[in-house]
């Protein structure tokens, strides 16, 4: 039986500045870093699942989640410059509860764009000469 409570989205910190994941911040981070935040009914040996596009990432059994350091880090390693490719990817997470009840959470969309620029361009100052007068 799917359990109704509800878990957050998993949060995706690479794309709180500009909605993209840029080549720097993959290479910086080693890869896509997901962060899952603590629950309202997490228990003693909840069983989590990561996934990334429909395939498992990583798991954690949780041990006593008022000791335990959240959130739950897990990072999507790269593969060369192609991997994970450009485009929006499909980021969520299952919870099993010890009665073998899953809870789902809402998809997260993680957007890879390696050439995104991370600001505006220089400027330029046509008008200016050498000495900028």
């Amino acid at each position: 039986m799917q359990n109704v409570t509800a878990l957050p989205p998993a949060e995706l910190p690479q794309m709180v500045n500009d909605g993209y994941i840029t080549d720097v911040e993959l290479q910086s981070n080693a890869g896509v870093v997901v962060n899952i935040s603590r629950y309202s009914n997490a228990a003693k040996g909840d069983y989590l699942c990561l996934y990334w596009d429909g395939e498992l990432f990583s798991t954690l059994s949780l041990p006593d989640p008022d000791i335990y350091s959240w959130p739950w880090m897990s990072v999507i390693p790269t593969s060369g410059s192609s991997w994970p490719a450009n485009g929006p990817h499909q980021v969520w997470y299952t919870a099993t509860d010890a009665a073998q009840n899953p809870t789902t959470s809402p998809t997260a969309m993680a957007v890879i764009d390696r050439e995104h620029n991370n600001g505006l361009p220089a400027p330029t100052f046509p008008d200016a000469d050498a000495e900028n007068t």
